[in-house]
């Protein structure tokens, strides 16, 4: 089995919190995948097994001026949550595409 695979497909549900920006706000979003139809939920299912497992993107070089900060929840079934810590300028495809399908579900805290 290669590494990651099979281990993660207990995913059960996704989160985000969002903070910083000009407006320094905090917003949170939380999907449970069984809410989901099936192909967002399988999609969604998809970018958190890649979330966890590739390697995390270099910070960036510059400060990003009133970037977002983000963390990821991932939930699995019978395993602790895990956490991931991002901000703008130092985002994997994965995570930026992630926070993208969670981004419309943010609300205020």
């Amino acid at each position: 089995m290669a590494h990651g695979e099979g281990a993660l497909s207990d995913v059960v549900a996704v989160g985000l919190v969002q903070s910083g920006g000009i407006a320094g706000r905090e917003l949170a979003a939380s999907l449970r995948l069984a809410d989901l139809p099936p192909a967002d939920a399988d999609h969604a299912r998809g970018l958190a097994e890649r979330v966890l497992t590739e390697p995390q993107a270099a910070p960036p070089r510059t400060p990003v001026y009133d970037g977002l900060e983000y963390e990821l929840t991932i939930s699995r079934q019978g395993a602790p949550d895990r956490r991931i810590q991002a901000r703008d300028g130092a985002l994997t495809p994965a995570q930026r595409e992630l926070i993208g399908v969670l981004r419309p579900h943010l609300h205020p805290e």
